[in-house]
């Protein structure tokens, strides 16, 4: 029992806090059975696409991260998984819950096709921010 304890804690030293970035293609869908809201999931006619997805690694692995949409609670996403919304042409207050972070925003503009990135950095801060990929 110690030894495995050991080798637990060596393998998260190893491995740090920070959350690790997963690719778009990469990214699995957040299932059905955490979608609260589905009317931005339907591509349409003048509408932008709004991706986001959540890192991999070992800091709240397990815990699922609200996802807001002008205070619309839209889905929960967990680790390694992606949204993807279509949103018309606006101003829009994304928001994100952290594992034990609290709530962060950002303001977006959706007059393209966007991707957003959450996570937490190695000083575990929570991370709500545009990305490329």
């Amino acid at each position: 029992m110690k030894k495995n304890l050991s080798l637990l804690i060596l393998l998260i030293g190893l491995a740090g806090c920070a959350t690790s970035p997963v690719s778009t293609v990469g990214a699995d869908f957040v299932p059905e059975s955490r979608i609260y809201d589905t009317q931005y999931f339907t591509k349409k006619e003048n509408t932008f696409s709004l991706t986001i997805k959540r890192d991999v690694g070992i800091w709240c692995m397990g815990v699922s991260s609200p996802i807001f949409i002008n205070s619309l609670h839209i889905a929960d996403i967990k680790a390694g998984e992606k949204l993807v919304l279509y949103l018309p042409k606006d101003e829009y207050i994304l928001g994100a819950n952290g594992c034990a972070a609290g709530l962060h925003e950002s303001n977006v503009i959706m007059d393209r096709d966007r991707i957003f990135r959450i996570g937490f950095g190695s000083g575990m801060d929570f991370i709500l921010a545009p990305t490329a990929d």
